[in-house]
């Protein structure tokens, strides 16, 4: 049987095998049969079991490299993310649970064996306490043993040995902030200058899409000028509850969700 990097092994065809015993029959015993006539032999029929045999041990090697290969690709998929980095643990739970997670940073020596963790969810919520103990369990699935956790959210996991685990997580706190957007319009342009309030949908738009648990607040990047063609400059702020209006890219902690409340844009004609 034959092997290939793409194919895998190849169990040889009936044909194979008979043209094989042709080959051993003739220059073993000086004979001049052909696939043709040694068929229906005395010969043949003493082989036959044999061939038989053969073909159905090659076609179950066959079988199982087939399996071997469909289980390499298996565990190639499963470990692009694995499942102890932080990227695997957080999209362990959003796919398994539907829970948005952000996990803090490992920056400094001191913060090793440690694992921050946060996770968007509604305590409030009748099923909270299942919820809560599955988002534990998965952690405790995903992340390696003997880490040191914080966060009000606490509870154990118990390991196939029957150890217990504590493990806790954060709930976020919100931000508020408040958007001004100022748009001034461009001379050269032609195009259609729509509603201040429709300007404001927008940005709410475009910065629910990319927004997630934990980013940085990048104010210049959610509205740009492919949006508003119309527009020779567009300047973003935001407030940050009572705190002055500022333009600064704000840096967020892994368990900081930021909200916005209003949305302001004013469009400026010159």
């Amino acid at each position: 049987m034959s092997f290939s990097v793409e194919n895998g092994y190849s169990p040889r065809t009936n044909e194979d095998l008979v043209n094989d015993l042709v080959n051993a029959v003739n220059e073993e015993y000086s004979e001049t049969y052909t696939p043709e006539t040694i068929v229906g032999s005395n010969i043949y029929k003493l082989y036959y079991p044999a061939l038989q045999i053969a073909q159905g041990v090659e076609n179950g090697i066959s079988q199982i490299g087939n399996k071997a290969q469909d289980y390499v690709t298996y565990v190639n998929d499963k470990i692009k993310y694995p499942k102890s980095s932080p990227n695997g643990i957080m999209q362990a739970l959003a796919n398994d649970l539907g829970v948005i997670a952000s996990i803090a940073p490992i920056t400094t020596p001191d913060k090793r064996g440690t694992c921050d963790i946060a996770c968007d969810v509604d305590t409030s919520a009748e099923d909270y306490a299942t919820l809560k103990q599955n988002i534990i369990n998965k952690i405790g699935q995903c992340a390696t043993t003997g880490l040191v956790y914080s966060g009000s959210e606490t509870g154990f996991f118990t390991g196939i040995n029957g150890q217990k685990f504590p493990i806790s997580y954060a709930i976020p706190t919100v931000l508020t902030f408040n958007i001004k957007i100022a748009i001034t319009v461009s001379r050269n342009t032609t195009e259609f200058i729509p509603a201040e309030v429709t300007i404001n949908k927008l940005f709410r738009e475009l910065f629910n899409q990319s927004y997630r648990l934990g980013k940085d607040f990048e104010p210049d990047s959610y509205l740009c000028k492919e949006q508003l063609p119309w527009s020779s400059s567009i300047t973003v702020t935001y407030q940050n509850g009572s705190g002055s209006f500022t333009g600064e890219v704000f840096k967020s902690a892994y368990n900081q969700k930021i909200v916005l409340g209003t949305v302001n844009a004013e469009i400026i004609d010159e």
